[in-house]
């Protein structure tokens, strides 16, 4: 059987584009010589103690047949077999893997966009997901030793409505900031693509008609 690409990020279903709405990895036990061939994934998912990460290496064998996880928000992270990290953040979503002689396929689907990551500190999407990592890692820390419940919270959430959330109260948070404070650094930079994520969800009638509050979801 031939053994599809490493891992694909579908294109953007919001206009401008923003994030991606599918990522399928085909998990190898061997290097295969190709570029970005995945040997591990690493994978968010709620736990006993609070979030963990899920590690997955062909073969997969922890179940028969199909199996779905529910991933939380959070980064996740794909190692070539000679190490190199590829790594991703998603705001939650539907695991899917399925198990073959050569490899384990997985597909993550959400109904929030899914960001790749490319190691670039000064990039947008890199600016905005460290944003939405920081405003995520605050709630975490406000529920303190009861991280189960966090966790829980985290994992039942709508990805879409926890994304619409973080948009809004991330605009609001930097627009308390004074005025001279907010023009400096990278604020300019994650308010435009703040309200350009909001645009894209907007201009597909994605964007939820109510948004919580954000301590109200998680």
């Amino acid at each position: 059987m031939e053994i599809p690409p490493g891992y694909y990020f579908y294109p953007s279903i919001y206009n401008p584009e923003l994030g991606h709405p599918q990522l399928d990895i085909a998990i190898t036990s061997s290097p295969q010589q190709r570029f970005y061939d995945t040997h591990r994934v690493l994978f968010p998912v709620a736990g006993a103690s609070g979030v963990q990460l899920i590690s997955i290496s062909h073969p997969w064998t922890s179940f028969e047949g199909p199996d779905i996880f529910r991933i939380c928000a959070g980064s996740f992270h794909m190692y070539e077999a000679d190490g190199e990290e590829h790594s991703g953040f998603c705001m939650g979503g539907e695991l899917r893997i399925q198990v073959t002689d050569a490899f384990t396929f997985c597909s993550l689907i959400s109904t929030a966009p899914i960001f790749e990551l490319m190691d670039d500190p000064d990039a947008a999407v890199e600016m905005f997901v460290d944003e939405l990592e920081i405003l995520i890692a605050k709630r975490q820390t406000f529920w303190g030793e009861e991280e189960n419940i966090f966790a829980e919270k985290l994992e039942k959430v709508d990805p879409l409505l926890l994304f619409s959330s973080c948009v809004l109260t991330l605009e609001s948070e930097i627009k308390r900031i004074p005025s001279a404070s907010r023009q400096a650094g990278r604020y300019p930079e994650v308010l435009h693509t703040l309200a350009n994520a909001r645009l894209s969800l907007q201009n597909v009638e994605a964007w939820p008609i109510e948004v919580p509050n954000l301590i109200d979801l998680i």
